[in-house]
């Protein structure tokens, strides 16, 4: 809700500054604690078909770590 908020606040302007909630705050706390060591192979038996990506487990290791950077900033934003 804080990102509907600040943008009907704001007239849609994603640039203007938010001020997020408690509850938003502890949810990027949550994330930040645990998606470092987030994993979970996906299996449901054996496949009926099989499809491929140009995703590789490097990529999907990049953009975990983009995320926590993010969520972090966005913490310290938060609480300065």
């Amino acid at each position: 809700m804080d990102k509907n908020t600040a943008l009907r606040q704001n007239n849609g302007n994603y640039e203007a500054t938010m001020t997020l909630t408690s509850e938003s705050v502890s949810d990027f706390s949550w994330w930040v604690t645990r998606l470092p060591t987030a994993c979970k192979n996906i299996t449901m038996g054996n496949p009926v078909i099989e499809m491929a990506t140009d995703a590789s487990p490097l990529a999907t290791l990049q953009v975990a770590t983009i995320l926590v950077a993010v969520a972090t900033r966005i913490l310290e934003l938060a609480t300065e």
